[in-house]
């Protein structure tokens, strides 16, 4: 299932940043994606718990191997 968590840290410069991160965990590969806004995270946490009990959840479905990137540059 999809957790939210707070993240905060300090960045080099001083400057104290927060954000969400959505943890997706799910056959042994644990996902996090970053959000700016609590809402946003919430939204997309839906979206992907739906998508888990509907079987359509593809957690590498946007990624492209070295080898996919390779053929499309040489053609």
């Amino acid at each position: 299932m999809a957790t939210i968590r707070k993240r905060t840290w300090t960045t080099s410069s001083g400057e104290i940043r927060t954000a969400f991160s959505v943890n997706i965990e799910g056959e042994g590969n644990r996902q996090r994606r970053q959000f700016a806004t609590r809402r946003e995270a919430e939204a997309y946490r839906l979206e992907i718990e739906g998508q888990v009990k509907g079987g359509t959840f593809r957690p590498d479905g946007g990624r492209i191997t070295v080898a996919e990137t390779a053929d499309r540059f040489l053609t």
